[in-house]
């Protein structure tokens, strides 16, 4: 009688600590807004992470500063973005995209993460990967994300 009193109790415990620290990370955000420019050659990758209701917001972007028109070749999404995970997925339909010195290409809405409930810090990764010129060009960018 007594064990399962004691084991009864150790379930208790465990349940109350387990939904405790449920509800501490229930209310978490992201510590701050984030604003970052990644530039390679003619082209920055422009990304902006901020906090909402559902959870995280991920608004990305390319702009070209070079001097003469291109095409921009790329398959969807043009910029990817995956939380927790490197690998990026280029399956979409084939775009073919003309930019002009300062165009600032947006091409997908934003994406919405939700905050992690067991975490404090995680890992948010970027990859842009389209062609120019018959050359690929690949824009990598991780950014470490710390919620409150």
């Amino acid at each position: 009688m007594k064990k399962i009193i004691v084991i009864l109790l150790m379930i208790g415990i465990f349940l109350l600590l387990l939904i405790y620290s449920d509800f501490r990370n229930a209310n978490a955000k992201l510590g701050e807004n984030i604003t970052v420019s990644k530039e390679m050659d003619d082209f920055i990758l422009h990304i902006r992470i901020e906090n909402t209701q559902e959870g995280i917001e991920v608004f990305r972007s390319l702009q070209y500063i070079g001097n003469e028109e291109v095409v921009v070749h790329h398959q969807s999404p043009l910029i990817s973005v995956s939380m927790d995970h490197k690998n990026h997925d280029f399956t979409g339909s084939p775009v073919n995209r003309t930019l002009k010195s300062g165009n600032v290409y947006i091409p997908q809405d934003p994406d919405i993460f939700p905050i992690p409930r067991s975490e404090k810090m995680t890992n948010i990764y970027f990859e842009a990967r389209f062609k120019v010129n018959g050359e690929w060009k690949v824009i990598d960018h991780v950014e470490e994300l710390h919620f409150n």
